[in-house]
């Protein structure tokens, strides 16, 4: 028994001989997904911290239900990831938590698998389209949200191809958009000036669509 193989017994089997009457005992979790977006995005991203306190990711197969095997005895806890991952639920703890601390955990034991349904939250949308240069059809951007403080939401920007933009997954507040350009930053909806910035608003996970944002002057392709 045990998770590790520097623990586990060592058998000395000579040639003929057979080894029998040994019990796999094999813990884990079935996890159902109940919520939005189930049947357009198929790489729900999981995040799971065990009982030791690390953290691993397991992707599903977009068939509603993952599961996870392996997994020695304890307490576990499950973790969503929302616009920062591409999917249209807001980022969230099982059961239904914003904070890690409020976390509810999964026990798992041997020779078990616990079933558990995670009902995804719909999150809020910002949608719209960069534009500014001279053929839209070549407009290529990387968009990045930060909050209003012009903090960012996300590692990362989203590439934006043919300028249009899309962040669902969002939790409600208030949102800023800016754009890498070369030497600075451009801030929706016109402005290399952060206090300048017009914050955009998600209400009861509500949808901010169709914004236009028009690049300067300066850094239209020729």
């Amino acid at each position: 028994g045990g998770n590790s193989f520097q623990t586990a017994t060592v058998y000395d089997i000579a040639r003929g001989e057979h080894l029998d009457g040994l019990a796999l005992e094999e813990g884990g979790m079935w996890v159902l997904f109940e919520g939005p977006g189930l049947v357009v995005n198929n790489s729900t991203a999981l995040d799971l911290t065990g009982p030791d306190g690390l953290r691993r990711s397991v992707y599903g197969n977009g068939l509603r239900q993952v599961l996870i095997s392996n997994l020695p005895a304890g307490d576990y806890l499950l973790h969503v990831r929302g616009v920062c991952n591409g999917d249209p639920w807001r980022a969230q703890w099982y059961d239904d938590a914003t904070e890690e601390e409020d976390a509810r955990p999964v026990t798992v034991s041997l020779s078990t698998f616990t079933d558990v349904t995670f009902r995804l939250r719909a999150g809020g949308v910002i949608a719209g389209k960069v534009t500014g240069y001279p053929y839209d059809g070549n407009t290529y951007s990387y968009v990045r949200i930060t909050n209003a403080q012009g903090e960012p939401v996300c590692s990362g920007s989203r590439y934006a191809p043919v300028g249009v933009f899309r962040f669902a997954g969002l939790d409600d507040g208030d949102y800023c958009l800016s754009l890498d350009l070369p030497g600075n930053d451009w801030w929706y909806p016109g402005t290399f000036d952060l206090a300048l910035a017009e914050p955009l608003s998600i209400t009861n996970a509500g949808t901010v669509e169709n914004q236009i944002w028009p690049l300067p002057v300066t850094s239209a392709k020729v």
